[in-house]
Order: C-alpha cells, then sequence, then structure tokens
C-alpha cells in the first residue's frame, strides 16, 4: 500500500513537472526549487521504503531458516530409535540443536525489537513474523521435554519386564516340578493336600498372564520410541507357555479331585471293618456260653459267617475301584488302602473258617 501511495505521488509529481516546462520555457527559480524539493521528498521516502522491504525480506529469510531448523528438530523428535540406548543419545542431540537454535532466536529477537525501535510502525509485523518459529520452539521444547521424562522411566519399565519374565520362568520351573515329583498319595488328605497345592498353582498362573497382559501398553509406549519387538516377543512366548503349563496342570488336577470323594469313601468302609475283625474273633474267642441255647449259637454264627461274606465282597469292589479312579500313574499304587484291603483278606477268610468249624461242632 506504501509503495502504491509512493508510485502515485511520483506520478503526479512528474505530470506536475511535465505540466510546468509546457507553461514556461525557463521554469522560474522558485517553482524549480519547490519541485526539486518535492522530488528529493519522494527519493527519501522511496529509499525508507526500500530499507524497510530488505529489513522485512532479511527477516523473512532468518525466520524462515528457524522455521525449517525446528521443523527438523520436531522431526528427530518423531523418529523411532532401534534400541533405548540410541533413543537416549537421540534426545540428548534433539537438546544440543534446540539449545542452538534458542540462542538464534534469542539473537533474532533482540534485533526484531531493536527493528521495532527504529521502525515503530512496523513494530506489530516484526512481532507477527517471530511468533511463528517461537511457538515452534516451544511445542518441539515441549514434546522433547515429555520424551525426555519419559525415556528417563524406561530403564525401571524395562527392569520391571526382567523382574515380571523371571517370575513366569520361576513359575514354570516350580509348576513342572509339581508334574514331576513321583505320585504318591498314601491317604485322600494326601491326594486333596496334593489338588489343593495344584490349584495354588494354577491361580498363580491367572495372576502372572494377567501381569504379563497388564505390562503390553507400556511395551507400546514404549515401542513408540524405540524398537522392543523382542520385548513383545518375549511376553508371547511366556504367554504361551504359561497357557500350555495350566493345560498340563488341569489334567491330573481333573483326574484327583472327583477321586478323593472315592477314596475318603473306601477308607472310612475299611477302617470299619478293620475295627469289626478284632471284635467278630472276640466273640468266636468267647468261651461263656452258658446262657444262651445251642440254636442262638447258630443263628449267631450264621450273622458271622453274613457280615464276613459282606466284609469280603466290599473288598473286591475296593479293589475293583482301583483302576477306576483314572489317577495319574503311579498314584493308585501309593494307596494305603489298596494294601491295607489286601491284608485284610486273610483274617476275614480264616474268621470265616473258624466260625464254619464252630458251626459245624455244635
Amino acid at each position: 500500500e506504501l509503495r502504491q501511495d509512493l508510485s502515485s505521488q511520483k506520478d503526479k509529481l512528474k505530470c506536475i513537472m511535465d505540466g510546468v516546462q509546457d507553461l514556461y520555457a525557463e521554469i522560474p527559480a522558485g517553482i524549480s526549487r519547490r519541485l526539486q524539493e518535492a522530488q528529493r521528498s519522494l527519493q527519501r521516502e522511496e529509499e525508507k521504503l526500500v530499507e524497510k522491504s530488505n529489513l522485512l525480506r532479511r527477516l523473512d529469510s532468518q525466520v524462515a531458516e528457524l522455521g525449517s531448523g525446528l521443523e527438523i528438530v520436531k522431526v528427530l523428535l518423531e523418529q523411532r530409535s532401534p534400541t533405548v540406548n540410541e533413543a537416549q543419545n537421540a534426545i540428548k542431540l534433539v537438546w544440543d540443536e534446540l539449545d542452538a537454535w534458542h540462542s538464534r532466536l534469542m539473537l533474532l529477537d533482540s534485533e526484531v525489537q531493536d527493528l521495532a525501535e527504529e521502525h515503530p510502525d512496523q513494530a506489530h509485523l516484526l512481532m507477527d513474523q517471530l511468533n511463528r518459529p517461537l511457538q515452534l520452539y516451544q511445542n518441539a521444547a515441549h514434546m522433547t521435554e515429555q520424551r525426555t521424562a519419559f525415556l528417563s522411566k524406561v530403564p525401571a519399565c524395562l527392569q520391571e519386564f526382567e523382574d515380571i519374565m523371571h517370575g513366569a520362568a520361576c513359575w514354570l520351573d516350580e509348576a513342572q516340578s509339581w508334574l514331576s515329583d513321583p505320585c504318591s498319595f498314601p491317604t485322600a488328605r494326601g491326594l486333596q493336600n496334593h489338588a489343593n497345592s495344584l490349584q495354588l498353582v494354577l491361580d498363580d498362573s491367572e495372576r502372572i498372564r494377567q501381569t504379563l497382559q497388564a505390562f503390553r501398553p507400556v511395551l507400546d509406549e514404549i515401542s513408540a520410541v524405540c524398537d522392543i519387538s523382542t520385548h513383545e516377543e518375549r511376553v508371547n512366548q511366556k504367554d504361551q507357555q504359561v497357557q500350555k503349563m495350566q493345560r498340563k496342570i488341569l489334567q491330573p488336577l481333573e483326574q484327583i479331585l472327583p477321586a478323593v470323594g472315592v477314596v475318603e469313601t473306601l477308607e472310612a468302609e475299611l477302617k470299619t471293618m478293620e475295627q469289626n475283625v478284632p471284635k467278630i474273633r472276640a466273640i468266636l474267642s468267647s468261651v461263656d456260653d452258658t446262657h444262651i441255647t445251642l440254636m442262638e449259637h447258630l443263628q449267631n454264627r450264621q450273622v458271622i459267617v453274613a457280615n464276613v461274606q459282606s466284609m469280603q465282597r466290599t473288598l473286591e469292589e475296593i479293589e475293583r475301584c482301583k483302576g477306576e479312579l483314572h489317577l495319574p500313574q503311579g498314584a493308585e499304587e501309593s494307596l494305603l488302602v489298596f494294601s491295607r484291603a489286601r491284608l485284610l483278606l486273610q483274617p476275614l477268610d480264616e474268621l470265616q473258617q473258624l466260625t464254619h468249624q464252630q458251626a459245624a461242632l455244635l
């Protein structure tokens, strides 16, 4: 607009000078002096305008250079490093770049302040020119501060990751030891205790899997800064290993749990029979039988024979149950209820023979 006004004034002055030359063969000194003053005035304004234009162009160039440099810094911030160490080194370089551009920005700001004092009418325009690189710097500095703060937490996060991996590995070893130990359960209580232990191990596995899954978002955040694909793969592998071990634990657990109740019942029946054997033997050995009749003697022996035969059938059922429990390999042999049942066969046979002998003598 100023350039147009100046051009318009020059055109007007030229028209005036042309008109004066047409009027006078020799221009009067007073008029000539005034025309020359007008020319010099317009020339001075033109020089000022050119100077302002040059200043603004130079400022534009410096602002553009600053903007380009800060855009490069922003690109550096958005880049993904191969490792955490390289990401930390990269952020140091970014800070160095920012410091350098900040120094240049301060110099430019000082220069703009000086120019604004020399050209108050241009102060607003000059400050507007400076605002863009200033905003870019502030944004880049904010991003760099956030990235620096985040990177400072990454080593602790990765240490936590290693602790989680170690915990999962320890659980896998412990779970395998439970599965590898010989299956020796003398009683139903031993079976129940083993089932409880397996259940605790299984419960721990869920906690471990939840911990692994909960750490995935942390790895996602870190992956935006550097490549941690190996860590992500380790999480996947460990989670799969835990799932596989869970299935291995469930198999014996599902075998043992229903067997506990069966074995408890067998143990209770066997205990009753073991208690009855000496009672029957005592009855058969008793010599104080004068107060009962011969018929009562015979009936008592028949009852005893029936009881002994019932117990023998129960022992046969106990032996059949052994193959129907479907316990882990070797577990049936360790249960004392079956060996105790076999030991009871001979005393029952002896009682049966003794009872028949006494009945035959009556």
